[in-house]
């Protein structure tokens, strides 16, 4: 009886064996080919992968799979996209049998114009690592480093255009994670706790980014963003800014 038990074993141990030994094919990120006869997606994070998974399993396109897990990044990566941001696409309409690219990019403020920001570098102190490379004057943060932002105007565009969802519907994962909460996996808490300090010294962005005890989220932990779900839902101060109803500093 033993031996048979041993024989048998060996014999499940032995093929294991010689495909051990057999060249596997090489791929740029050396792990196996991803083959999908309906519908694939791939994002950073898993939350946001199977969001999009969803949305195509229950009849959306690809489009409206794209935006929600877009969204969905905004939330549980938010140092790495967010509807504070711009938006670029390229889209391939199998209908139309064409390649469109989408530049959802913000314009600057009417009134920044080149001069007003050289003078406004120029009057600060060098930011660190020096001059942009050209050798002009650089501000990374403040007012004047950032455009209007464009990104949730260009979701809305392709949604209408090519998508199947109104932008309501494809926020509304994203609004559910931020409403609810979602655990925060360790690369993402390790950039979040880097910029910590940056956070603390904006009260918005405390509030909204920090937990109630002024720390990063760590990995493992539980994160709520009650303030971006209500900014999705288009309740909050994000849109009322961009309106003019309320100055910037305040959002």
């Amino acid at each position: 009886m033993w031996r048979s038990r041993s024989l048998a074993l060996s014999l499940l141990i032995v093929p294991g064996m010689l495909m051990s030994q057999q060249q596997r094919v090489p791929t740029v990120a050396g792990k196996s080919v991803v083959y999908a006869p309906n519908a694939v997606a791939a994002t950073s994070l898993p939350l946001a992968t199977t969001t999009a998974l969803a949305v195509m399993q229950r009849g959306g396109n690809a489009i409206d799979a794209a935006v929600a897990a877009a969204a969905v990044l905004g939330v549980v990566e938010p140092m790495m996209v967010g509807i504070g941001g711009d938006m670029f696409a390229i889209v391939w309409s199998a209908k139309e049998k064409k390649l469109i690219g989408l530049n959802a990019s913000g314009r600057a403020g009417s009134k920044m114009t080149r001069e007003e920001l050289l003078r406004r570098a120029a009057s600060r102190a060098p930011a660190r690592g020096g001059n942009a490379g050209n050798g002009a004057p650089r501000i990374p943060r403040g007012p004047e480093s950032v455009t209007v932002p464009g990104g949730v105007a260009g979701w809305d565009m392709l949604l209408k255009k090519y998508g199947t969802m109104t932008l309501a519907k494809a926020l509304q994962p994203a609004i559910e994670y931020a409403e609810n909460g979602f655990v925060v996996t360790p690369v993402i808490a390790d950039d979040w706790g880097a910029a910590k300090n940056l956070l603390t010294r904006d009260p918005g962005a405390k509030k909204s980014l920090l937990l109630p005890n002024g720390e990063a989220p760590k990995a493992g932990e539980f994160f709520r963003n009650p303030d971006l779900a209500a900014s999705m839902h288009g309740k909050a101060a994000f849109l009322s800014a961009i309106l003019g109803e309320r100055p910037p500093a305040e959002t």
